[in-house]
């Protein structure tokens, strides 16, 4: 991996470009949330920061309200110089949740393109962003652009038997792009819907899927940290609440789609999690909990609303 250790603003490759272009309009906004990444979020500034491109850039950092030193370690960063307006810090005076979150940074974005980060992941190509947009300018028939990621457990993500995906494609595959390679169109608006979900990624590529193609370059640009403190950690030891998130999730989705495309395949989901749920609270001897999931199994077959 690049390594810029240590390193003030003023030295990194993406201050000295957009210095040059400082004329210019961002073409790409980078959008980063963050809650309680105090271990993590330096790494993750590092390696935007260090972001060979012959554009302009900005850097929307998001965050939470960590109760943790996330913000004592972003404001050090920022006061390494004097010259940083291409990096606005949005720090959140109450916790507004991770997907509100992510909406307003979103509104806060004005480049052409967006490329998204979570502050517990971080880039590992230095010439990832400079790949995508020259990609994203030569094929204008594509929404989104993403890449291979590695895992903190080993993995290789985002490798498909296909690199091209359309909109039919994505649910049918229940295709997961991971966030941190994604750098999108900024064409869309952010609907109603989207505070109720609670996969970020997967909304992202639902709303680009309905713009254009997806592609997946084969190069690994990105690391993807699975922690404790992460949110995805500490929902899956839940089972049972893991399983109903799924549910709520998939249904949301099943509505969007049952008029446009097969649903089959998003049934099958739903009902699998339901099965699950049910056999979840049958072998723990907790009735209450089965009787909420054959409840829900009911609504659901009648199609009306998932209640818990």
């Amino acid at each position: 991996m690049y390594k810029i250790e240590p390193f003030t603003i003023k030295t990194t490759p993406l201050f000295q470009s957009n210095k040059k272009l400082e004329n210019h309009k961002p073409l790409l906004s980078v959008l980063i949330i963050t809650y309680n990444h105090e271990n993590f979020i330096k790494g993750c500034l590092d390696g935007i920061l260090m972001q060979i491109c012959d554009f302009k850039v900005e850097v929307i950092v998001a965050n939470d309200c960590s109760p943790d030193n996330t913000n004592e370690i972003i404001n050090e960063i920022l006061n390494e110089s004097n010259e940083n307006p291409f990096i606005k810090y949005l720090n959140r005076e109450h916790n507004w949740g991770a997907m509100q979150n992510f909406i307003d940074a979103y509104k806060n974005c004005n480049g052409k393109y967006i490329a998204f980060c979570e502050g517990d992941d971080y880039w590992t190509d230095e010439n990832k962003l400079q790949k995508q947009v020259d990609f994203l300018e030569k094929n204008t028939d594509f929404n989104l652009v993403g890449h291979y990621v590695k895992s903190s457990k080993g993995d290789d993500l985002g490798k498909f038997t296909k690199d091209i995906f359309e909109f039919k494609d994505i649910y049918q595959k229940n295709l997961r792009i991971p966030t941190a390679s994604i750098v999108s169109r900024n064409n869309f608006e952010i609907p109603n819907w989207f505070s109720n979900v609670y996969g970020g990624d997967r909304a992202i590529i639902f709303l680009n899927a309905q713009k254009g193609k997806l592609k997946v370059l084969p190069f690994f640009g990105s690391f993807y940290r699975l922690h404790e403190g992460g949110s995805e950690h500490n929902l899956k030891r839940d089972k049972f609440n893991f399983a109903i998130r799924n549910i709520k999730e998939e249904f949301i989705y099943y509505k969007l789609l049952k008029n446009k495309l097969d649903v089959s395949t998003i049934k099958k989901r739903i009902l699998k999690n339901h099965y699950y749920m049910v056999a979840l609270g049958i072998k723990k001897i907790e009735p209450l909990k089965s009787l909420k999931s054959i409840k829900s199994l009911v609504c659901f077959y009648f199609y009306d609303k998932i209640k818990f």
